[in-house]
């Protein structure tokens, strides 16, 4: 049989017996699923670098093998995890100024969650959006109940 007969006999082949037929798909349906599955993948990868915070590359691109996802997409994830970190939070469209003193405070606190002194700013802008006076009244909560620095 040559390439063309076998070509043209998978052309009217039913591949799919049994199975929805792409033009009953409910596409709503699809979106739903393929969000789910998106923070699924995003769940993955942020337990994974919880369990391995610097891992090598190579270890790296074995975890997205072992999800079965393009390494090139799997950073996609990545730059969108570190992106939101970056960018989401209370102090997103924040207009309000920040008092220095109590940001430097801030970043100095939530320097216990990161390593990071842009992370650590990032959180206590976050905070500070909400309650101008944050990390004073933390200072206070903390001292009434006995924790020491």
């Amino acid at each position: 049989m040559d390439k063309n007969s076998y070509l043209d006999i998978l052309k009217g082949t039913n591949l799919r017996p049994k199975k929805v037929k792409p033009a009953q798909v409910n596409q709503t349906y699809l979106a739903e699923q393929t969000e789910m599955n998106k923070a699924g993948v995003e769940s993955a990868i942020i337990k994974w670098f919880m369990k391995n915070p610097k891992p090598l590359d190579k270890e790296v691109h074995e975890f997205s093998d072992s999800l079965g996802i393009n390494t090139h997409e799997f950073e996609t994830y990545i730059y969108a995890i570190l992106g939101n970190i970056l960018t989401g939070g209370k102090s997103k469209g924040f207009t309000g100024k920040y008092d220095e003193a109590q940001l430097q405070k801030g970043i100095k606190v939530e320097s216990e969650h990161t390593d990071f002194p842009e992370i650590a700013e990032k959180i206590s802008r976050d905070h500070l959006s909400e309650i101008p006076d944050y990390y004073d009244r933390l200072a206070k909560m903390e001292a009434e109940a006995g924790i020491k620095d």
